[in-house]
Order: C-alpha cells, then sequence, then structure tokens
C-alpha cells in the first residue's frame, strides 16, 4: 500500500542481536540510529532520524499493524536544525537487518535510558500477509510478546515517558495483582517471575517467599531447636531480606523501607554473637588437629567457656523468635509499600542495571584491596559479594540455566574465601577478647592461646593469598556477568 507502513512488532527478551544471528549464521547489516520526535499535532507526528550517516524526515499518523507514513531524504543541516524543536527524549538504538525465508526483519537493541529493550520488526507491502504471517520458531528463544498493537511500545510514546513500559497495564493493575498474589494469611507455592512482569510485582512475589521462609525458620527456633544449622538459617534469610531492599530500594516508600532496614538490621545484630561463637566452636576439633599435642590440654577451658556463652547466646535467641517484631516483619514484607513509576518498570529492565551498577562496584572495591587493606575493606567486599548472589538467586528465573551456574559458582568461590578470613579475623578478636577471662590466666593457657592466634593469623593470610588469585578470574568474568539477564 503506497503511503503506508503495514509493520508488525514483536516484544523480545534482553539480547544481542550479533550475538544471536551469528549463531545462527545469518549475515547482516549494522546501522546506528539516531531520531527524535517534533510536537505531536492532531494525531500527526514528525519523525527526524539519522542512519549513520543518512538523514530522514518521516510523517506518521494512526496506530496499530497499518499507518500512513511519508518519508523524505534530508540533509544533516536540516536534521541538526530542528533538532532544538525536539519533544520527549532522543533515541539512541542499533538495528540488524537481515533476510530469512524471503523476507527483511530489523532487530532493534536500544541505548541510554531505554537499554535492554529489543524489538525484531517486520513490514509488509500487503494487509493480507501481514495478517497471515506467523513468526518462525526460531526467534522462540527470545519472543516475549506481540505489541503491533500496543501503543505504549511505539517509538513515539517511548520517547515521551523515555521509560519502557512492562506487560501489565498500569499502576490499578500492578495494585490489583499484588493484593492478589501476595496474601500474608494464604499463602502457596512460589509464582513464576516473567521477564517483563513489573518490577512490583516480582519484588513482591520475592518478598513473599522470603517472608513464608523466616517464618517457617522462626518457628523452628522458637520451639527450641538447638539446631546451629537452622540459626545460620534464619540469619542468612534475615540478610536475604535486607539486601534485596537495598537493593530495591528506589522502588518503596521511603518510610516504609527505612523502618524495615532498621528492623531487619536490629534482628540481625541479636544473632550475630551467637554465629561467632557457633562458628568458633565448630573449628576448635579442626585447630586442636594443627596445635602440637602439648597445647591440647590448654584448649579444655577455653572450650568450657565458650560453651556456656553458647547456651546463654541459645536463650537469647529463642527469646527473639517469640517476639512481637519478626511476626510484624514477616506479614509487612508480604505487603510491600510500593512506588508507581520505579514499581512498574519490568523487572528484567530493573535487573540489568542493578547489576550493571553492582559489578562495575564490586571490581573497583576488589581492586584497591592490596597487602596494607584493613581487615574491614575485605569484610565489607565480602558483603557486595553477598549481595550479588542474593540478588541473582532471587531472580534466577530470568537467567539461563548455565550461566546461572557458572555465574552463581564464581561468585560463591569468592565469597567462601572471604567468608573464612572474615571468619578467622573474627575469631582472633573474640580469642583476644576472652584472653583476661580468671579461667585462662595460667602460664600454659596463655602459651595455647598465643599459639592459637599465630595459626588463626597464618590461616588469614592464605586466604588472603586465595582471594588475589580468585579475584583475577572475576575480573575476567567481569562482561559475562553484565549480560547475564540477557537471553542469547
Amino acid at each position: 500500500m503506497r503511503g503506508y507502513e503495514i509493520e508488525r512488532k514483536y516484544l523480545l527478551r534482553p539480547c544481542s542481536p550479533r550475538r544471536f544471528l551469528r549463531k545462527l549464521g545469518l549475515t547482516y547489516r549494522k546501522y546506528f540510529i539516531q531520531q527524535y520526535y517534533l510536537p505531536e499535532q492532531n494525531g500527526i507526528y514528525i519523525r527526524y532520524r539519522r542512519k549513520d550517516d543518512t538523514y530522514f524526515k518521516t510523517v506518521k499518523s494512526g496506530e496499530g499493524m497499518v499507518r500512513k507514513e511519508s518519508e523524505y531524504q534530508v540533509e544533516r543541516g536540516e536534521f541538526e536544525g530542528q533538532m532544538h524543536r525536539h519533544t520527549g527524549a532522543i533515541i539512541e538504538k542499533e538495528r540488524f537487518v537481515f533476510v530469512y525465508r524471503g523476507l527483511t526483519y530489523e532487530m532493534d537493541r536500544f541505548r541510554g535510558e531505554l537499554t535492554g529493550l529489543c524489538y525484531l520488526e517486520i513490514e509488509f507491502d500487503e494487509v493480507e500477509r501481514a495478517e497471515r504471517f506467523v513468526l518462525p520458531e526460531i526467534f522462540s528463544p527470545l519472543l516475549l510478546a506481540e505489541v503491533t498493537n500496543d501503543k505504549r511500545f511505539n517509538n513515539a510514546s517511548l520517547s515521551k515517558t523515555a521509560a519502557i513500559p512492562s506487560l501489565d497495564t498500569g499502576l490499578d493493575l500492578l495494585v490489583k495483582k499484588v493484593s492478589s498474589t501476595i496474601t500474608p494469611n494464604k499463602r502457596g507455592g512460589k509464582s513464576a517471575i516473567v521477564p517483563f512482569e513489573s518490577s512490583g510485582i516480582a519484588i513482591g512475589i520475592i518478598l513473599q517467599d522470603l517472608a513464608d521462609t523466616l517464618e517457617r525458620r522462626a518457628g523452628a527456633l522458637a520451639g527450641k531447636s538447638d539446631d546451629s544449622e537452622m540459626l545460620h538459617q534464619f540469619r542468612v534469610t534475615l540478610r536475604k531480606i535486607r539486601s534485596l531492599l537495598a537493593l530495591f530500594k528506589n522502588c518503596f516508600s521511603p518510610q516504609w523501607y527505612q523502618l524495615h532496614q532498621r528492623n531487619l538490621s536490629y534482628l540481625i545484630m541479636q544473632t550475630n554473637q551467637k554465629r561467632d561463637i557457633d562458628v568458633l566452636l565448630e573449628n576448635i576439633p579442626h585447630y586442636r588437629s594443627l596445635l602440637p599435642q602439648k597445647f591440647h590440654k590448654g584448649l579444655v577451658p577455653l572450650h568450657k567457656l565458650l560453651l556456656k556463652k553458647q547456651m546463654s547466646l541459645t536463650l537469647r535467641i529463642y527469646a527473639l523468635a517469640q517476639s512481637e517484631l519478626l511476626p510484624y516483619e514477616v506479614a509487612s514484607l508480604a505487603r510491600p509499600k510500593l512506588l508507581s513509576k520505579e514499581a512498574l518498570q519490568p523487572i528484567v529492565i530493573t535487573a540489568i542495571h542493578i547489576l550493571d551498577e553492582r559489578i562495575e562496584k564490586i571490581i573497583k572495591k576488589g581492586e584497591r584491596v592490596n597487602a596494607k587493606s584493613r581487615e574491614e575493606t575485605y569484610h565489607r567486599l565480602r558483603i557486595q559479594f553477598k549481595k550479588i548472589r542474593y540478588f541473582i538467586e532471587a531472580l534466577k528465573p530470568l537467567v539461563e540455566a548455565e550461566k546461572y551456574k557458572k555465574a552463581q559458582k564464581k561468585i560463591k568461590d569468592m565469597q567462601i574465601i572471604l567468608g573464612h578470613f572474615h571468619d578467622y579475623q573474627i575469631q582472633r578478636s573474640l580469642l583476644l577478647s576472652l584472653a583476661d577471662d580468671p579461667k585462662l590466666r595460667t602460664k600454659k593457657r596463655r602459651k595455647t592461646m598465643k599459639k592459637l592466634l599465630q595459626l588463626i593469623e597464618a590461616l588469614e593470610e592464605k586466604q588472603e593469598r586465595r582471594f588475589r588469585k580468585k579475584f583475577k578470574k572475576i575480573k575476567a568474568y567481569k562482561k559475562t556477568f553484565k549480560r547475564l539477564f540477557e537471553a542469547a
């Protein structure tokens, strides 16, 4: 149809068109596109576009598959001269053009604020042919939805909002879905998270699952289960929740966020000391095996003292698990107070931006660590690795299985090394704090303590060397980490 554009448009998962097309063995031409729009008048809008070094003016009207269109090639001067009149954002994207089974396809990958958005477009010369068209199976790994008739996804709308819409229909539906999906008194199994679900819905699903887990583990502790592993898992759940709240901070009401971060920090702090005692007690047999025989008896009073402290702290944990604060947190986490704009963005786009920022941060922090760095520096770096691990774990449905497995292994290896390093630091500090206890003041026992402290310090140094070796591999994996949420 002369003077008309007949086009079908498909929303794709965030991907690399280059890698996708090369994998299929398809040749393509790539263009850089920059475009802007003049103010719309009576349903007619004018677009100026730069395509590499060629410039166009396009006049469009209408919505959906068939739109009226007139396009003219213009000089660079006109393109640049009209730019000051533009409305909304200037759109930048890469376009990959290729032929498959006699049809020309265009894959667009957006840049800037629209990073993560990818389209597949096909133009037709007849309406009937467009209506009969069925998207080939080769695109199924990337396909999310057809958005031909969803005006939120046309370029003019994207320019106005400078934001990527999710596949639900807005704030009213988001609130409705959160209310129906997240019910504190009637929880079922896990709900699946899909890439272009709104961040608000996805975060709500994640927090509901963690609230369920927290409630179960608190119940076990309240039942006086003297299980150090249960306490560890209880603490891990608290830390996961606090970490994810921080990473998704912009999606929450500031007042709601601050209150629950304080509550979670308080709960975690109450469990820290017992966990440190538990770890040291678990390591006593290992330390005994490393110490000369003559120092073994000197460990007996230390072991008894630690057991006494452990019992006292266990009773404190029982009381904490039965406090009113935990049920309040469980109920609150199941109904988070969300902000409209940030919560409406697709979860996969939010995830890409967060991961990109965090990987850059962790690489910079790791590069600054050296032999003279303070112990606290290593501890903070360990926390950053933990946050990334928890984040990827929470969003596992958005990541291809093999990529997820490799990324988590690399992060976990680094986290374990830094975790051992931190535990040795804590144990050394704890032993120093116990050194003046009357039961440990004899000359022989002091010698045992001194030897034990030297042993732990040597183990610290070993972990520090392992850290430097592993961190080089993390740096080499940087680009792969950043592409974790891409489908190809």
